[in-house]
């Protein structure tokens, strides 16, 4: 009894253990890197939501988010803000473009009565205070699975494609383009470290693949229940053998 006290204790304090190593950071990343999925970030600063002018900076890269609906969103930092945040809407007249740090005055409007599957605020740019690229080897992180992108043995990806934010980029190293394409297969959560490309056309570049979180496992396939053997047939019982006739004397 005692030894089956202490098994079950030293099970319980091993669950947790793992359990507090395996927390998934993906809910608690906030950092300005890219791979923040938070839509809010944090609430200091200018609320870009009131109506009127506001100036923001947009960084040079996007950032994967929502989750019913994937998306690439802007990753901004509000006037007075001290951490940047995605921004799921668009802003009507903004050029963007990989690599390049805008900083904007936009202005924000209400939308009258709007339909519900559509935004309560539109925003519009009203001055690009400055634009400019990044320098040189610069670089970003990016959360990446296969709801955003599929695997591909050439190491040509897209992510999103046929859709308004596809972006297609690539890699230089076959080593990262199998590491990638396999936690994609297997349907994992990945942090990618992604740098600029040189062209409009492959604008991003794959440099490293940080980490790997695996998918969620499949659903154990049940074993058919063996069919039951047939119950052999008894051995019919044996005839009796006949009884000598007795001799004449």
């Amino acid at each position: 009894m005692q030894l089956a006290k202490k098994l079950t204790l030293g099970a319980l304090a091993l669950s947790v253990a793992f359990a507090a190593g395996c927390s998934d950071d993906d809910d608690n990343n906030n950092d300005s890197s890219g791979g923040n999925d938070n839509p809010t970030g944090d609430q200091t600063g200018d609320d870009i939501r009131e109506p009127g002018v506001h100036t923001i900076e947009i960084r040079p890269f996007k950032a994967t988010c929502g989750t019913t609906k994937p998306q690439l969103c802007f990753v901004i930092r509000r006037d007075g803000a001290d951490q940047d945040e995605n921004f799921f809407d668009e802003i009507d007249g903004l050029n963007w473009n990989w690599g390049r740090e805008i900083t904007a005055q936009i202005e924000t409007l209400e939308v009258a009565d709007p339909d519900p599957s559509e935004p309560d605020r539109h925003y519009v740019l009203r001055t690009v205070v400055s634009d400019v690229p990044v320098p040189d080897g610069s670089t970003f992180t990016m959360k990446l699975d296969r709801k955003f992108v599929e695997a591909d043995d050439d190491c040509e990806w897209e992510i999103l494609p046929d859709k308004p934010d596809e972006t297609a980029f690539t890699t230089r190293s076959r080593a990262t383009c199998r590491v990638f394409n396999t936690g994609l297969t297997a349907g994992a959560k990945m942090n990618t470290t992604m740098g600029y490309g040189n062209t409009s056309q492959k604008p991003i570049v794959l440099l490293a693949v940080n980490n790997v979180k695996p998918g969620p496992s499949p659903s154990p396939t049940p074993s058919p229940s063996p069919s039951p053997s047939p119950s052999p047939s008894p051995s019919p019982s044996p005839s009796p053998s006949p009884s000598p006739s007795p001799t004449p004397r």
